[in-house]
């Protein structure tokens, strides 16, 4: 992210637990990686405490965790065009 040069930056959870925080360096920027976060829907906000001590709160637009492998596809038949199914020929001159 940008900021303003020697602020302090926390990221917190949407209970307002800190998950990272970091100073934001001469040129204005900074980074945050949090520890691995639970499968649901996230609502993080980031903090910018200035060396005055005044502090702006920035909402993080909502997002989804979900590192569950999809459901197995089935039901689907593959079949080419020469008539039988998957004999690894095609009747077409220029497949893709």
């Amino acid at each position: 992210g940008k900021g303003e040069p020697g602020a302090t930056v926390t990221l917190k959870d949407d209970k307002g637990t800190a998950l990272g925080s970091t100073t934001v360096d001469k040129d204005g920027n900074w980074s945050i990686t949090p520890a691995a976060l639970d499968d649901t829907t996230h609502n993080l906000t980031v903090d910018q405490t200035n060396k005055a001590g005044t502090t702006a709160t920035h909402k993080v637009p909502a997002f989804e965790v979900d590192t569950q492998a999809p459901d197995k596809v089935s039901g689907i038949a593959i079949n080419d065009d020469s008539g039988a199914a998957i004999d690894g020929l095609t009747n077409d001159s220029t497949p893709t």
